[in-house]
């Protein structure tokens, strides 16, 4: 999932409806999703209201002196010039009835990516496949938190290393980096902390930058970082090298099962064939404690641009043909990969997806769509696993495509529930199939219009087509 997509957008005028709460101004919001805007980039419903935060802070990373930062409510607008060192707080006040106290907080710029000319020589036209070490440590410490012994979608229980992790690192469980990630994963920081973690490296016992990236979250501060000496603590306390070395055999069997199941070349080629954004390198990620959730971010610095995946291994099912083993892996990376150039596509057509998908009831509900709070991250989610259709209708037999589609429909609409999505997937192959040289964006107001048509439909057990 992914808080904040951007694009570039003129000033809105400037509304501000100020009340005395604790002397500091109020904007009136009756959407829990505000617009944001830092210097010329508007995010869209890239901030959730969240009033027991208190307060909720925006890290305005400040490129210039004086930087803009704007609040846009469905009423209100409230923006502040910027330097590092500034905060600012305000109230929203969500619906009339509660009162979020929110932070704007001035600091210095740091690009997320600094790709050097060997960086750059290195990686150009390649892609690589890894477990990264400082990632693994995280997400064992991940495994011994209360949540993730309860939560098996975000910590996978099931395969014998989590068994192995288990019984090795337990007496370690009670070190204080372990309660503190827990107590950032219960604010649904798993993504970015894992993600974040991929900046490091070991020297010796020590963990430091790796040169290349300061962060690979979605956020402007690395939140990894707080963490290291007591990580590095951790580490050497529990023998995390020695046991990282030791699993290196089996790191590299996943590795190699995954670089067979997922065939980054074929999918990569694929979506520039299909799409206007380019990338000149990819880099997938995972640990065999990742099960169900995954995300993706991309970066651009000195003419070059990386795409990074953060997924779980590649599985092997005998009950399924070989290349439905391969379908059914594919769509793991493939729907991470092509957020990178989907969500660029939405970004110009969010207003028709706001009145698309406004009945959030009529297209996702349940507890696995509980990220998906937006119009828009509702649309991306339909949207990516429906191009992955596509990819496999091109690239697999009759055979092999149907049972593929049956699963993926299955897992969409009745595992995750999003509930039209095998009407959706059906309607945009119906297109593609008319029309297969066109480029993914040519389809979107087709998609657009139909999904319109059925915004407003009473969703029922009889009336969606999941298998």
């Amino acid at each position: 999932m992914h808080r904040i997509l951007t694009f570039t957008l003129a000033l809105f005028p400037f509304l501000l409806t100020a009340q005395p709460q604790d002397g500091l101004p109020v904007i009136r919001s009756g959407s829990r999703f505000v617009d944001i805007r830092i210097g010329d980039e508007l995010m869209r419903q890239a901030w959730r209201i969240v009033p027991e935060a208190s307060p909720d802070v925006l890290t305005v990373p400040c490129r210039s002196a004086d930087m803009p930062a704007a609040f846009y409510t469905d009423t209100d607008t409230i923006q502040y010039a910027v330097n590092p060192g500034d905060s600012h707080q305000f109230y929203i006040l969500l619906n009339d009835t509660a009162y979020a106290l929110t932070e704007i907080k001035g600091v210095p710029y740091i690009k997320a990516a600094n790709f050097t000319p060997k960086y750059i020589e290195t990686h150009k036209g390649k892609w690589t496949v890894e477990v990264p070490e400082v990632q693994e440590l995280v997400h064992i410490v991940f495994a011994l938190t209360a949540t993730g012994v309860a939560d098996s979608n975000l910590v996978e229980h099931e395969r014998p290393y989590y068994q192995e992790v288990m019984a090795h690192f337990a007496p370690y469980r009670g070190e204080p980096v372990v309660g503190k990630i827990d107590e950032l994963l219960q604010k649904g920081l798993y993504a970015d902390l894992k993600m974040n973690s991929c900046a490091f490296t070991f020297e010796g016992d020590r963990i430091v930058n790796g040169g290349i990236y300061d962060r690979l979250g979605w956020f402007d501060e690395n939140s990894i970082t707080p963490f290291l000496p007591e990580l590095e603590d951790f580490a050497r306390k529990a023998g995390f090298r020695a046991f990282y070395a030791a699993h290196q055999p089996l790191y590299d069997s996943l590795i190699e099962r995954t670089v067979r199941y997922m065939p980054i070349d074929k999918q990569w080629q694929w979506c520039e064939e299909r799409f206007d954004n380019r990338y000149d390198s990819y880099r997938i990620t995972f640990s065999p404690l990742v099960n169900g959730s995954h995300s993706t971010n991309r970066f651009a610095d000195n003419g070059f641009a990386e795409t990074v995946m953060f997924i779980c291994p590649a599985f092997h099912l005998p009950r399924f043909r070989e290349l439905v083993n391969e379908g059914l892996n594919t769509r793991i990376v493939f729907t991470e990969i092509d957020h990178n150039y989907v969500n660029p596509v939405s970004d110009k057509f969010i207003d028709d997806i706001d009145k698309a998908m406004s009945n959030r009831t009529l297209w996702a509900d349940g507890p696995h769509t509980g990220g998906y709070d937006s119009p828009y991250a509702v649309f991306n989610e339909y949207m990516t696993w429906a191009v992955f259709t596509l990819y496999c209708y091109d690239n697999y037999e009759p055979e092999d495509f149907e049972e593929i589609n049956y699963w993926t429909e299955r897992l969409i609409a009745k595992g995750r529930g999003f509930l039209r999505f095998p009407e959706f997937n059906a309607r945009l192959l119906e297109l593609y199939k008319q029309a297969p040289d066109k480029k993914i964006e040519e389809f979107y107001p087709a998609m657009l219009a139909w999904c319109k048509e059925v915004n407003e439909e009473p969703i029922s057990p009889d009336n969606f087509s999941g298998h």
